[in-house]
């Protein structure tokens, strides 16, 4: 017996809401309804249950296949069939071109195969395709000249995207007549420094050095006395670090031991 297939309704609204707001609508399933009548080739309608196969391809004839599932035990009742297409096989295409929907009732291929088309309000969602943008202006991850930056949690501009580099060497504990080498790998010497030195690890008591970048002091304070693309260097004075610098209260400090911690912010 030869049957003949022929589709009356076909919805693609569920499926479309669904792939292309998957964040807003994570619960919507990705299915299709699919409605559809069996006749045998006088053209009377079939009962009963039938295996149908449905393959999604990108072309009308040939082509690649993109999805396929079998629906064992599809009842016929006066030639009418319903079923969900995406409920046997996870339907996971992204409907961004042509697609073409064929069927198999048992061993026979119905021919031609039919094209997927839109619901009516289902067009609506072409909207989303804007959703990246405001005012027509279009979201960017990196600086492009009108485009929208996207904030971070904390509201601000990431680092990442303006691509500002920083170095913090965090707090170290320093002794006199001694030289450090911190790796920063900001890939420059283009950098403004801070150096911080402070009574305690946590940086209380802290205030900044008396000598801060440049010069050579054996005497007293930290200076800095070497810097590549990949690390800085700092001497501590042999007679005293903090000799000659006030803490919060205003008092000066005198010590051979505290804790330093070096800032670097590359220019480039």
């Amino acid at each position: 017996m030869k049957i003949r297939t022929r589709c009356f309704v076909f919805s693609v609204f569920c499926l479309l809401s669904s792939v292309i707001c998957p964040l807003t609508y994570a619960a919507v399933p990705h299915l299709l309804n699919y409605q559809g009548r069996l006749t045998d080739p006088s053209g009377a309608p079939l009962n009963g249950s039938y295996a149908i196969t449905f393959r999604i391809y990108d072309a009308e004839t040939a082509g690649n296949l993109l999805w396929e599932e079998t629906q064992a035990g599809v009842l016929v009742q006066k030639g009418i069939f319903n079923i969900l297409l995406g409920s046997v096989t996870n339907l996971g295409l992204a409907f961004d071109k042509p697609y073409f929907l064929e069927i198999k009732v048992g061993n026979e291929v119905m021919n031609p195969r039919q094209r997927i088309a839109s619901a009516g309000y289902a067009i609506r969602a072409e909207k989303a395709e804007d959703a990246n943008t405001v005012g027509n202006v279009g979201v960017s991850t990196a600086p492009v000249a009108n485009k929208i930056l996207p904030l971070d949690n904390n509201g601000k501009i990431p680092q990442s995207v303006i691509g500002l580099k920083t170095y913090d060497s965090g707090w170290f504990a320093v002794t006199t007549g001694t030289k450090y080498d911190r790796t920063h790998n900001l890939g420059t010497t283009k950098v403004i420094i801070q150096i911080y030195i402070a009574q305690n690890s946590d940086g209380s008591g802290w205030c900044t050095t008396e000598r801060q970048l440049f010069g050579f002091d054996l005497q007293r304070g930290i200076v800095m006395c070497g810097l590549t693309n990949t690390t800085i260097s700092i001497r501590t004075g042999i007679h005293g670090i903090m000799v000659n610098v006030l803490n919060a209260a205003g008092n000066e400090i005198t010590g051979n031991n505290c804790y330093a911690r070096i800032i670097m912010l590359a220019l480039e």
